[in-house]
């Protein structure tokens, strides 16, 4: 169980300020390493340690299947847990999933919407559009 730092908001917050305008980029800010910044951030714990990121969409569905997560949800249930019984459950500081493009992609929960990292650098997911959360 990973255990947030007493001023974990003030730390969530000024992260997702940091990242507000730089674009998505796998390896430095793509939804996983995003989220994997942000619990770090709120927890001082790397939840991935180790792991040679992919470099493309392609080396990224690659190495999901290769590790046995096969997609984005199955990444942060094997780094979280079980998901939540509903994904409205998730609060802040919590990672939420969601689908673009016919795609599962991860997001970090900062309220009412959730922060992930696009092309021009955050896109806000509105709770309404959550699939599934985990805590952190």
């Amino acid at each position: 169980m990973l255990k947030r730092h007493d001023d974990w908001p003030s730390r969530l917050h000024a992260f997702v300020r940091a990242r507000a305008s730089m674009p998505y980029a796998y390896t430095t800010n793509d939804c996983a390493s995003f989220c994997q910044a942000a619990i770090l951030e709120m927890t001082g714990v790397d939840v991935m340690p180790d792991v040679v990121k992919p470099t493309s969409g392609i080396a990224a569905v690659r190495w999901l299947i290769a590790n046995g997560y096969g997609d984005a949800e199955g990444l942060a249930a094997g780094i979280l847990g079980a998901p939540l019984e509903t994904a409205r459950l998730a609060g802040r500081g919590d990672v939420v999933s969601f689908e673009m493009e016919g795609e599962r992609h991860l997001a970090v929960v900062t309220g009412a919407d959730a922060a992930t990292p696009g092309p021009q650098g955050i896109v806000w997911v509105p709770r309404d559009q959550w699939i599934n959360g985990w805590r952190v």
